[in-house]
């Protein structure tokens, strides 16, 4: 392998001084990505929870003291 061939490598990015940041940022999307998707459904399903617990409180009569 000649010194050459390494300067074609995509992937490591050798020799070009720009695309070391989009490499790490790249990295950051891709392993991000996954937790944000997680998160966002968990947000979800608390919210309508919580949608879902107000709507029957306010179905609920209220309770009368005897009197």
């Amino acid at each position: 392998m000649t010194s050459l061939s390494v300067l074609a490598c995509a992937v490591c990015g050798a020799g070009q001084d720009n695309t070391e940041w989009a490499y790490l940022a790249m990295t950051a999307v891709v392993s991000l990505s996954p937790l944000l998707m997680i998160g966002s459904v968990a947000f979800w399903l608390y919210r309508a929870s919580k949608a879902r617990d107000a709507e029957e409180a306010a179905r609920e009569p209220v309770a009368r003291e005897p009197g």
